[in-house]
């Protein structure tokens, strides 16, 4: 397969190969030499999975967790940032439903790797 093609069929489905194949998304982000092309589809992927909060369906909390730890590892490149803080409002609305509920341990969870994940290269935040 040719660079080109394996661009475009991550791009096309970062998030859903977040969910169904996780690591293979991350081999990809960790070694793919094309800082362009890897921070457009981490702008894509972040931009996704700030929607998908929005429109209420939650992705996988392990795939979640498996970027999350990547970046708290220093494993995903520096230049992997937000562009425009596409996670904030996630992060802030994560916080209020574990502030507001306390059956909602698993938001709060999520919340303070995404807070430990953005001291490292700020990947997320």
């Amino acid at each position: 397969m040719s660079p080109q093609k394996l661009d475009n069929m991550v791009s096309n489905n970062a998030y859903i190969l977040l969910s169904v194949s996780p690591s293979l998304l991350l081999a990809y982000l960790i070694n793919r030499k094309d800082e362009s092309k890897v921070l457009g589809i981490w702008h894509t992927l972040l931009t996704n999975i700030a929607s998908s909060f929005v429109a209420g369906n939650v992705p996988d909390k392990k795939a979640i967790t498996n970027l999350l730890e990547a970046a708290q590892r220093g494993r995903l490149p520096k230049y992997l940032t937000p562009q425009s803080g596409e996670l904030d409002a996630v992060v802030g609305d994560l916080l209020e439903q574990g502030l507001n509920d306390s059956e909602k341990s698993e938001e709060l969870s999520v919340v303070r790797q995404i807070l430990l994940s953005s001291g490292m290269p700020d990947n997320f935040l």
